[in-house]
């Protein structure tokens, strides 16, 4: 089965939701307490919870338009996503071996897809 373009368009978007429910969900961690006497969930841990289902089922849809081999390395650049994300909103640092674990992210999303 050949890859579509609209296939790799869609596992992106769902690998850019799925950088954002990261953040939501890092966001909602310090609001969010369990213990004995209280449960409170923070409104950014529900929106997390929303963006990674909605995140899956786009990624259900896509795998009906493109081999799994090719799709699921695309989700790698989930994580270049949550480091610029992370530099952006939480001021995290990106240091020289994050940098280029990114770089090789990014190296090796580029090789499957030459190989497909």
């Amino acid at each position: 089965m050949p890859t579509e373009l609209w296939a790799v368009a869609v596992v992106l978007l769902a690998t850019g939701l799925a950088a954002v429910a990261a953040l939501f969900l890092k966001w909602g961690a310090g609001e969010t307490c369990f213990s004995l006497r209280q449960l409170r969930v923070s409104r950014w841990v529900y929106g997390s919870i929303g963006l990674y289902l909605l995140s899956s089922l786009l990624f259900l849809v896509v795998l009906l338009g493109a081999q799994l081999s090719t799709l699921l390395p695309l989700t790698a650049l989930e994580y270049v996503g949550i480091a610029l994300l992370g530099r952006r909103f939480l001021d995290e640092r990106i240091g020289v071996v994050k940098l280029a674990g990114i770089f090789l992210i990014v190296v090796g999303v580029f090789l499957v897809g030459l190989g497909s």
